[in-house]
């Protein structure tokens, strides 16, 4: 009896031990969850590195008119943009950046203008680059700003370039905001001195403001002030602040896309007078300016969008940029394959979530400053954007003689300063866009092709673009319609004392026979 316990008890413990055998190698053949044998992909990237990060198909935002200033421009994700790592923060998570600048949906530079333009772009670069969040393991999306590319090149090489000593700021939005002033302060001829200091609009006439709440995108406002934050241009390379490696990744990969950064600035314009002086200022945002020929030519550049006195920029606004969406990805991204080149980046996990349209995601706050969708909101509001609209179409009929025609309807206001003719000695050119390809000798370069673009607006002022400025700089100002210099008739004078001579109807020539015609392009 007892040996037939002490075998039953043998077998029990041997079917024990083959359970539990069992059991270890079910174990240990399951796959391991949550990907715990996988490297952190902080741990593998570096700067610079391509990440095959998937923003997902079909997240879509419409930038409408009644936000930009211009029209309505939509951007959709694909899924096929391609990403790099701008930085990565100390909690492991990383800040992507799209290659390259990328265009709306119909292949376009997104466009910005006016008060309507500069009062949201700021928001709606960022919002369109919130599209972008949705891929694997996004957790937020942003566009590219002025911090970024300080914090790209670094306090340290700052510090190098400028002999600046950081060491009495505390924190680093201290150091950002002295770096903003040595970059605005930098040596050149035309450094912008008024960095910084505080000034005064006394005069309504020039207290226009920015104003995202308004119908108009702007207010009016006496003893107005506000502090320059005008950076004049940052050339990275040139001044040593930025490897050639590192100037792909601020500005992108497409020779001559450039590309917006959401900082705005505002400058001030002093008019010295004999009795007294006038300010007013420039509103504007920062772009990026693309040479792959030559990378010691690429910069950040301020570009006007709308003045206080509530004019715009002679150059108009059809020259755009593309956007450089910055996406964050989770610190638990981790890194499967690839060696972080463009052949290839590397492959990360993460899903990417259902696709959305984020221009439903607009608050009643957007809702109220777009016209179109006006009914929509109750009675109230509309009462009070009606009063906003009267009083304002008051001030500027009693003060500036406009038409409540031109002031309500933006696209009057275009055509009255493009449509028409204009008057040189026996012909009529039309307003708008010139353009001719010239050629000059030079010493070094011995005789060089180059186009010119020369802007006519029926207010007296030009804006004129070269595409070699080495010989022939861009520029803007007023010009005047002579007709007898040196012999010459027919003849416009810009204000930069380059004179042009009409020679047949929607065309003109340099002076002096020199066989370049600028022909009509429309406006």
């Amino acid at each position: 009896m007892k040996k037939k316990v002490i075998i039953s008890i043998v077998a029990i413990l041997l079917v024990v031990c083959v359970v539990a055998g069992a059991i270890t190698v079910m174990n240990f053949r399951k796959p391991k969850k949550d990907n715990e044998n996988l490297m952190p992909l902080s741990e593998k990237v570096k700067i610079g590195d391509y990440v095959s990060y998937n923003a997902g198909e079909g997240n879509t935002y419409t930038s409408l008119e009644s936000k930009n200033g211009k029209k309505d421009q939509t951007f959709t994700t694909t899924g096929n943009e391609k990403w790099r790592v701008l930085s990565i923060e100390d909690d492991g998570s990383i800040n992507l950046i799209s290659e390259s600048p990328i265009r709306t949906d119909d292949g376009k530079a997104y466009l910005i203008d006016g008060a309507k333009g500069y009062a949201n772009a700021q928001s709606e670069l960022n919002n369109i680059s919130k599209i972008y969040a949705s891929g694997q393991n996004g957790v937020s999306a942003r566009s590219m700003n002025y911090e970024d590319i300080i914090k790209l090149i670094g306090i340290d090489k700052i510090s190098e370039v400028y002999g600046v000593d950081f060491s009495e700021y505390q924190t680093e939005e201290e150091e950002i905001e002295k770096a903003f002033e040595i970059l605005a302060k930098q040596n050149g001829t035309q450094n912008n001195v008024n960095y910084g200091t505080e000034f005064e609009i006394t005069n309504s006439e020039n207290g226009y403001i920015p104003d995202k709440e308004s119908a108009y995108g702007y207010s009016k406002k006496n003893d107005y002030k506000f502090t320059d934050s005008y950076i004049y241009f940052t050339y990275t390379q040139r001044n040593n602040l930025l490897s050639e490696d590192l100037c792909s990744l601020l500005y992108g990969t497409e020779n001559q896309m450039t590309g917006w950064i959401a900082t705005p600035y505002q400058k001030a314009l002093v008019e010295r007078n004999i009795d007294s002086d006038t300010t007013y200022v420039e509103y504007g945002i920062y772009f990026t300016i693309l040479d792959l020929n030559n990378y010691t030519n690429c910069n950040i550049s301020p570009y006007q969008i709308y003045f206080s006195n509530n004019q715009l920029p002679s150059s108009g606004s059809d020259s755009g940029c593309g956007i450089r969406p910055v996406v964050t990805i989770s610190n638990n991204t981790h890194y499967i394959s690839g060696e972080g080149t463009l052949e290839s980046p590397y492959e990360i996990d993460g899903e990417v979530k259902e696709k959305t349209d984020f221009s439903q995601n607009e608050t009643t706050e957007n809702i109220l400053s777009n016209s179109d969708n006006i009914n929509n909101v109750n009675n109230e509001n509309i009462s009070n954007a009606s009063n906003v609209v009267n009083e304002t179409e008051n001030n500027l009929v009693s003060e500036n003689n406009v038409s409540k025609e031109n002031i309500s309807n933006k696209e009057n206001m275009e055509d009255d300063l493009y449509e028409g003719t204009l008057k040189v000695g026996n012909y009529s050119l039309k307003y708008g866009t010139y353009k001719t390809t010239t050629a000059q000798f030079t010493d070094d370069r011995g005789v060089v092709d180059y186009e010119i673009t020369i802007t006519l607006r029926n207010d007296g002022k030009y804006v004129l673009k070269s595409s070699d400025n080495e010989i022939l700089k861009d520029s803007s100002g007023t010009y005047e319609i002579l007709d007898n210099v040196n012999g010459l008739t027919n003849v416009i004078k810009l204000s930069d004392d380059l004179f042009y001579t009409v020679t047949a109807n929607n065309s003109f020539s340099l002076p002096a026979g020199s066989g370049a015609v600028f022909n009509y392009t429309g406006k």
